[in-house]
């Protein structure tokens, strides 16, 4: 492997890990705005902004856990509306980039919001929701099952092929020089 090559992997691994170190600060840093006796809503949209770009960068799943820490203070705080807006906005960052660690949480925490509003209908649509992702992630992991038993048989084929050579090459060794001799005797007519 060239130098620049894994230079360039050990750099995007370093930037990988800043950013994720940015994301868990940026988290702490808004449960300190949340916790704060005087809630200053300039440095918390500032905070939830930040937030929002470290979803752009790629680290979905990570955001996904700060919106649900987000949310959960605002519940607490009985701040419903602006809870299920911050939900709600993780889940929009999810479209489209299929299954995302942390969308069932998601569902789960607006499902509840929703009871506690006694807006069943919507409590509902997220539980149907949550039942949906349930089923693909059960699809997967049977698809993903089925591939390791598949693998696990090539191996084990492989495996057994394997020691056929060895015991036929132990039965019937390479021919020797003089046994190629033998075979090629001239025999007199008959």
């Amino acid at each position: 492997v060239p130098t620049s090559s894994r230079k360039a992997r050990a750099d995007g691994r370093k930037q990988a890990i800043r950013q994720r170190a940015d994301l868990a600060i940026a988290r702490l840093e808004l449960e300190e705005l949340m916790g704060a006796p005087v809630v200053d809503q300039k440095a918390i949209d500032a905070k939830v902004a930040a937030i929002s770009s470290l979803e752009a960068a790629g680290h979905v799943s990570d955001a996904l856990g700060c919106r649900l820490a987000l949310s959960d203070i605002l519940s607490g705080r009985g701040r419903l509306g602006d809870a299920v807006r911050t939900l709600e906005e993780g889940l929009a960052s999810t479209r489209g980039q299929g299954a995302v660690r942390g969308t069932a949480d998601m569902h789960v925490a607006l499902a509840e919001i929703f009871r506690e509003r006694s807006d069943l209908e919507g409590a509902e649509h997220h539980l149907a929701t949550l039942a949906q992702i349930r089923e693909g992630l059960v699809h997967a992991a049977e698809d993903l099952h089925r591939v390791l038993l598949e693998q696990r048989a090539q191996a084990r084929q492989v495996r057994r092929d394997e020691r056929i050579v060895l015991v036929a090459r132990r039965r019937s060794p390479e021919p020797r020089p003089i046994d190629l001799v033998h075979d090629l005797r001239i025999r007199p007519p008959a």
